[in-house]
């Protein structure tokens, strides 16, 4: 899955160049972090119409850093599935593929700037 995600930021690259989408990624890694604590207390909560719809606002993002277990996650929220939603297995899950995602993409943008450092 890993492999899927650096194709995708990869791609990122070849779309925006690597100083751009570097500083596309710096930029929405932490208002993807806040979406991910947000979506979390709306859960707990119970909020349902609101998770999804920020769960919504969030799918497109995570479109580009994603391996496809994220968006599944988000899409079952965005439709809430409150039989699903409301288990709280389902929100650990959902909270720990979010950190996995996120730590993913952090560790490709740490690469790519290690890599300009060795760069002659």
């Amino acid at each position: 899955m890993e492999y899927k995600i650096t194709l995708a930021l990869d791609t990122l690259i070849a779309d925006l160049g690597e100083e751009e989408a570097v500083d596309f990624v710096r930029f929405a890694l932490p208002r993807l972090n806040e979406r991910r604590e947000l979506l979390h207390t709306l859960l707990d909560q119970g909020d349902w119409k609101a998770a999804a719809s920020l769960a919504h606002k969030t799918l497109s993002s995570v479109r580009v850093y994603d391996d496809g277990s994220l968006e599944a996650a988000l899409l079952t929220v965005e439709r809430q599935a409150v039989a699903e939603i409301s288990q709280a297995a389902f929100q650990q899950d959902l909270q720990d593929t979010f950190k996995r995602v996120l730590a993913r993409v952090e560790a490709w943008l740490g690469t790519i700037e290690r890599n300009r450092l060795n760069s002659p």
